[in-house]
């Protein structure tokens, strides 16, 4: 029979906890050295010597330990500190994003909250390892590390980070092999290296080469589909779309002959600025819950053939708010976080047809606005598969130097982009048409002395004749406000309230009346 003696119980069993605890730790030591080894060649974490002896000295703080000496937690503000002297990082707090610095690209990139929190975990791994404070590992759980996130926000929040640049130039443009600077002394472009100061967060993936030139673009694609005069108007959009903000506060359309370049002209543009910096241009959606957060860190919105109706929508007026500089309000699906961006996107939508523009009594917003480019010349006899890739790839340097000569005529101009003329009658042209209101009184309202009107007469009559005009449908509201404005301005008739008809008195006009027979003369 074995004796076992409550003395050799007393002896061995903590000698047998104490060992599988030892095998449990070598484990755990093990597994971290293992991910330490993984991570390493993504980190370029180093600490100094004043930092490990002051680490060394007061490791306390990092470490919290109970009465008992048994370690409770870490602390979380002392990692963010060092996490946030280690990189360059900040968290815009009218975006509610965290962005960090690459030196390679010279980008501050976007960084999800799940994303960095890895990188986080990663770098105290490597910070525990390093001072030698293998216990710590056992606190750095999902919960601990939640804790520095929230406390690193408040370490590297700063509001408006993109609005301001910590550089002199007022105007650069981000490239592959650098930064171009505009030097208002002599009007020309000069090549700098990255710097975090940029706080840059979208670049053109395409070299600067000042003597590179684009002669296939121009001459196998802008010149036959336009003339001189709205070449000159797409490049200083180019320019500014280069730029990044729609200093102009303008919108490019693009309309006219099907296969005439309209879709290749906005693909080179799309890849000169770079895709992650554009997005589509969804007005369907314009007054969705979470549109404008697709709309954070771009420059481009474009709308790509669209139908005729496409800004005779209510939400095209969120085309002023998304070019005036206006802030937008930005709600993140699948996410509590509320923030805010600046409207100033440039836009360019293309179509097959002239387009209708939903006024609501505000033309001249839109005429200030609108930029109209026609390609009216044919299609070419024998199109070329997938030009917008062959010249971005052959001529790439040569189309930033043309935009950027489009950017410098716009700096020079006071951030205007100056319509000819032409153009201007273009776009009054345009919205004239599309609007029913104004054609219903310029084609069917006549001076009559001695005749009267009221409101509800004319909105009778008005849709009488809409549907055999093709006039687009307006709401009765739309037209009582529009309406007073177009007659005063068309007979300097004013309204009234003392129209006499069956029932009592109605507003209306006096001194006008409806001809439909007479508007074909007109």
């Amino acid at each position: 029979m074995l004796r076992i003696s409550f003395f050799s119980v007393c002896h061995i069993f903590p000698l047998a906890i104490l060992s599988l605890h030892f095998r449990c730790f070598s484990s755990v030591k093990r597994g971290f050295e293992s991910v330490r080894k993984n991570d390493q060649n993504d980190s370029n974490d180093t600490f100094t010597e004043a930092e490990m002896h002051q680490i060394e000295q007061a490791h306390e703080q990092f470490l919290l330990f109970n009465e008992k000496g048994n370690l409770q937690r870490v602390s979380e503000l002392d990692i963010a500190v060092l996490y946030r002297n280690h990189r360059k990082i900040v968290f815009d707090s009218r975006e509610k994003l965290f962005y960090k610095y690459d030196s390679q690209t010279g980008l501050w990139d976007p960084k999800e909250d799940v994303e960095l929190e890895k990188d986080v975990t990663d770098f105290s791994i490597n910070f525990f390892y390093s001072m030698g404070m293998l216990t710590a590992f056992q606190k750095l759980g999902h919960h601990t590390m939640k804790k520095v996130m929230e406390v690193l926000k408040t370490r590297v929040c700063e509001d408006k980070f993109f609005e301001k640049s910590e550089v002199a130039a007022e105007h650069w443009v981000h490239l592959a092999n650098g930064v171009v600077e505009f030097n208002p002394a002599n009007l020309q472009w000069e090549l700098k290296p990255f710097s975090p100061q940029y706080r840059s967060r979208s670049r053109i993936e395409i070299d600067y080469d000042p003597d590179a030139k684009a002669r296939r673009f121009l001459d196998e694609l802008i010149k036959p589909a336009m003339n001189d005069e709205d070449w000159g108007l797409l490049q200083e959009y180019m320019g500014q779309c280069l730029m990044g903000p729609n200093i102009s506060q303008t919108i490019i359309l693009l309309t006219g002959t099907p296969g005439g370049g309209k879709s290749c002209i906005v693909d080179i543009l799309r890849r000169v600025v770079g895709p992650r910096n554009c997005a589509e241009l969804r007005l369907q959606h314009g007054y969705g819950r979470f549109e404008v957060s697709h709309y954070v860190g771009k420059k481009l919105l474009v709308g790509s053939d669209v139908p005729s109706d496409f800004l005779n929508r209510k939400s095209a007026g969120r085309l002023k708010a998304y070019t005036g500089n206006e802030i937008l309000n930005v709600e993140y699906k699948c996410s509590k976080q509320f923030g805010e961006i600046i409207g100033n996107f440039n836009i360019v939508i293309t179509s097959n047809s002239s387009l209708q523009v939903r006024l609501d009594n505000d033309a001249g917003a839109f005429a200030r606005r609108i930029r109209w480019i026609r390609l009216v010349n044919p299609p070419p006899k024998n199109p070329i598969p997938n030009f917008d890739e062959l010249l971005f790839n052959t001529e790439g340097s040569g189309l930033v130097n043309l935009a950027l000569e489009g950017a410098k005529r716009v700096i020079c101009n006071g951030g205007k982009i100056l319509p000819t003329p032409a153009q201007k009658e273009r776009v009054a042209l345009l919205l004239e048409e599309t609007d029913p209101v104004k054609l219903f009184v310029r084609d069917y309202i006549f001076t009559c002395e001695g005749a009267d009107m009221t409101m509800k007469e004319l909105w009778n009559d008005f849709n009488s004749i809409r549907e055999a005009r093709d006039f687009m449908p307006i709401e009765r509201r739309v037209f009582n406000k529009i309406l007073p404005d177009v007659i005063e301005a068309c007979f300097h008739c004013m309204p009234r309230n003392d129209i006499q008809r069956a029932g009592g008195q109605q507003r209306g006009f006096r001194g006008i009346t409806f001809r439909p027979m007479l508007a074909a003369n007109r």
